[in-house]
């Protein structure tokens, strides 16, 4: 497994380790329900290093670029970033990535098991075309990524990171020298929060660790594990965590989904899907079952990859992908692994009792 430059951050603060996609970070600091709860009311800080960052430069990196996604990124201005969809070479959904442009360069933020096809698909790309004036550079495993993550983040790592980010709004990215030391600073998130997120080398890495560990308490950031991100990517209705499995059936963005975000000129928006994205609400639990399929009369209707518990939701929930004439079903159905099945109801997303109140009762 592959250590970040924030690992002794990690131990200091008594993290309970796991292996995320190769790479050994934290499960959770002890108490997944104080971490959601400071994401939602402070600030968490997450070490993100395991998620993809793929850099591209060269005066093709345009063509590449709006071959590459399925979404519009013609109009990205530089010192911006936007969400943007990566078909695989079938035309099904790959990720759902965070496309920064700084200057003419673009940089690649992606969920952690796309990261080798991304390359490939890339590289294929560029074959295939004559793309030869290009620069790509994966910073994966020569980076770090630290992200804070709530509505205190960034008065936070303003009062804790030496760089100025008055400027700098929900949607916006910069690049700057710090000790001679390329840095990266992203206004945003993964999730439906804001956030900064900084990208750099190893020794400024360190540096940044330090500092969350001396004014942690003081500025009220909680460090937070995978645990917590993995819950509150899918409370964001995001289906990031969806598109790393092997799927039962090849299925076009739209279907979970992500229609907004497709450019209508390219080809591959024009797939119709017969499966669309729900969310289910459990009773219990449940927590981090994988490879679920969802049965409603004995029948397989659909399918999900996990199912977690949601201290804001107050209860077990999930993202499942099920046969569009099924997405409206009231009556309850059936998430069924090979040795046990559980009752569960199919909920309209995003899951916001806010916005969903029927559905749930939050604490």
């Amino acid at each position: 497994m592959f250590t970040t430059p924030f690992d002794g951050l990690h131990k200091n603060l008594g993290a309970n380790f796991e292996n995320y996609c190769g790479f050994s970070l934290p499960a959770d600091y002890g108490s997944p329900a104080a971490e959601s709860a400071a994401l939602y009311q402070h600030c968490c800080a997450f070490d993100l290093s395991a998620f993809a960052r793929i850099a591209v430069s060269g005066s093709d990196a345009p063509a590449l670029i709006h071959s590459l996604f399925v979404s519009r990124t013609d109009n990205l201005e530089s010192g911006s970033w936007t969400w943007a969809i990566a078909p695989d070479t079938c035309g099904s959904l790959l990720d759902i990535v965070r496309l920064c442009k700084i200057n003419a360069s673009y940089l690649i933020l992606a969920s952690p098991r796309s990261r080798k096809k991304l390359l490939e698909i890339i590289k294929s790309i560029s074959d295939q075309n004559g793309i030869s004036d290009l620069k790509i550079i994966d910073n994966t495993e020569k980076t770090g990524m630290l992200a804070l993550y709530g509505p205190a983040a960034v008065n936070a790592f303003r009062n804790i990171v030496p760089i100025d980010i008055e400027d700098l709004e929900i949607g916006n990215c910069l690049s700057i020298s710090l000790f001679m030391m390329p840095i990266t600073v992203v206004r945003g998130s993964f999730l439906s929060l804001d956030g900064i997120e900084l990208i750099a080398p190893a020794a400024a890495c360190k540096l940044a660790a330090s500092a969350i560990e001396k004014y942690h308490k003081k500025e009220n950031i909680t460090p937070a594990g995978m645990e917590c991100l993995e819950a509150a990517l899918t409370e964001a209705s995001l289906p990031i965590m969806l598109t790393d499995q092997l799927l039962p059936q090849r299925l076009p963005p739209a279907a979970y989904g992500l229609a907004a975000l497709l450019d209508p000129k390219k080809p591959q928006s024009n797939c119709r899907p017969t499966r669309q994205l729900v969310g289910l609400k459990l009773q219990g639990n449940a927590h981090q079952h994988r490879d679920l399929t969802v049965q409603y009369g004995g029948l397989e209707i659909g399918w999900t990859d996990r199912v977690v518990y949601s201290h804001k939701l107050a209860c077990a929930y999930s993202l499942a992908i099920v046969d569009q004439e099924m997405a409206d079903l009231s009556e309850e159905v059936q998430l069924t692994a090979p040795n046990f099945t559980m009752p569960a109801e199919i909920v309209p997303l995003p899951l916001d009792p806010t916005l969903n109140p029927k559905f749930f009762s939050p604490k």
